[in-house]
């Protein structure tokens, strides 16, 4: 995989994050700030899941 790749993955997760985020805070609706509640819900373990695996496959082929 690229050098570029993980950094890549960060900075586009991160920035979805954020927009959802604003969205749950500035919703001009209370089904519009729900939804985007519940998705941060899903999105934020999801992400740190992934961000955790792409850590440790680096540093178990660095190992090897």
């Amino acid at each position: 995989m690229p050098h570029w790749v993980p950094t890549t993955v960060l900075l586009t997760y991160t920035s979805i994050v954020t927009l959802i985020s604003l969205t749950a805070v500035f919703g001009e609706t209370v089904g519009r700030r729900t939804a985007a509640y519940k998705v941060l819900l899903i999105l934020l373990p999801t992400g740190i899941l992934f961000i955790g695996a792409q850590f440790a496959a680096a540093h178990i082929t660095r190992g090897a």
